[in-house]
């Protein structure tokens, strides 16, 4: 389901993360050893916030989507920007989950 906003490729500027909360790394895949990557789409809208997230794809699938989820939806941007107005922008985003 579409919510309105525009793709990257039609703003003059693009949202630029302001605020980034790092995913909390889950317990068992951690225990196991395990890495992966969430691939995110979501909206910020016209004051930065993060509307409409969901998750497209995930490796390995379900381990982080949670972790993924909590911490984007805590992020904040300064809008993308359109004929000189804030706008919403979709989106697209991996999140990679490594161990040190």
């Amino acid at each position: 389901m579409r919510h309105g906003g525009y793709g990257l490729g039609q703003v003059e500027l693009a949202p630029r993360l302001l605020r980034k909360v790092e995913p909390k790394y889950p317990l068992a895949a951690r225990k196991r050893h395990v890495t992966g990557k969430v691939l995110v789409k979501f909206l910020v809208d016209s004051s930065g916030r993060v509307r409409h997230l969901d998750v497209v794809e995930s490796r390995p699938e379900g381990v982080f989507d949670q972790a993924a989820v909590e911490a984007v939806s805590a992020w904040e941007f300064t809008p993308g920007v359109l004929r000189g107005r804030s706008v919403s922008v979709w989106m697209l985003l991996p999140i990679s989950f490594t161990l040190q």
